[in-house]
C-alpha cells in the first residue's frame, strides 16, 4: 500500500521509535517500496535504517534492514560517495556484531560488515579473521564462511591475495566446493 507524504516523513524520522516490531518491519518494507517508487530519497531511507538498526531488538527486522542497507550501499549509492558512508556502516555493524546475543544474529551482523567493509582498518580486521588470528566470540566460521571471506578480501585487493586464495583452496575439503571456488 502507498503511504501518504506525511506518513512517509514520520516513518523516515521515527522508524527506530515505532513501539511494535511488526510495525517497524512493515514500515521498513513500505519505506523501501516508496524509495523504489521515487517517493522518498535514498539518503533518507539510508539514514532511517542507520538510526533504526542500533536500536532494533527483533532479529528478523535486523536481518531485513541489514539487507536493505547493503543494497542501498552497493546499488543506490554512487561509487564516489561510498567511501564517506562505509565507516558509518562498518561502525554500526561492528557494534551490532559485538552486542548480538545469538549466533544467527552475529552471523547477520558479520555478513553485513563483510559485505560493506572497504576501509583499511575493516579490511585488515577481516584479513585477521580469515587468517584465524582473530576470532569472533560466539560466531564459529564454517568452511563456506571462510571461503566467502577469502573471495571478498581478494575482491578488495588485499596484499598477497593470490596466496590467500591458494591457501583457501587448500582449506576446502569438499571437492565440489573446491571446484566451485576454483571456477569463481
Amino acid at each position: 500500500f502507498t503511504l501518504d507524504p506525511a506518513t512517509l516523513d514520520y516513518v523516515t524520522g521515527r522508524l527506530h521509535a515505532l513501539p511494535d516490531a511488526l510495525a517497524r518491519g512493515a514500515a521498513s518494507v513500505a519505506l523501501w517500496e516508496a524509495m523504489l517508487d521515487g517517493q522518498v530519497a535514498v539518503p533518507r531511507v539510508q539514514d532511517a535504517l542507520l538510526q533504526a538498526l542500533p536500536a532494533e531488538t527483533d532479529e528478523l527486522n535486523v536481518q531485513h534492514m541489514l539487507g536493505l542497507l547493503r543494497s542501498i550501499y552497493w546499488r543506490f549509492t554512487p561509487a564516489d560517495e561510498r567511501g564517506a558512508l562505509a565507516p558509518r556502516i562498518e561502525a554500526i555493524a561492528r557494534t551490532g556484531l559485538d552486542r548480538a546475543k545469538t549466533t544467527s544474529l552475529k552471523a547477520a551482523w558479520f555478513g553485513a560488515f563483510r559485505g560493506v567493509a572497504t576501509t583499511p582498518g575493516a579490511v585488515e580486521w577481516l584479513t585477521a579473521v580469515w587468517r584465524r588470528e582473530t576470532t569472533i566470540p560466539g560466531l564459529p566460521l564454517a568452511e563456506a564462511d571462510e571461503t566467502s571471506l577469502a573471495l571478498d578480501l581478494a575482491l578488495r585487493d588485499v596484499p598477497d591475495a593470490p596466496a590467500m586464495l591458494a591457501a583457501q583452496r587448500d582449506r576446502i575439503g569438499n571437492p565440489d566446493r573446491r571446484a566451485r571456488f576454483e571456477f569463481v
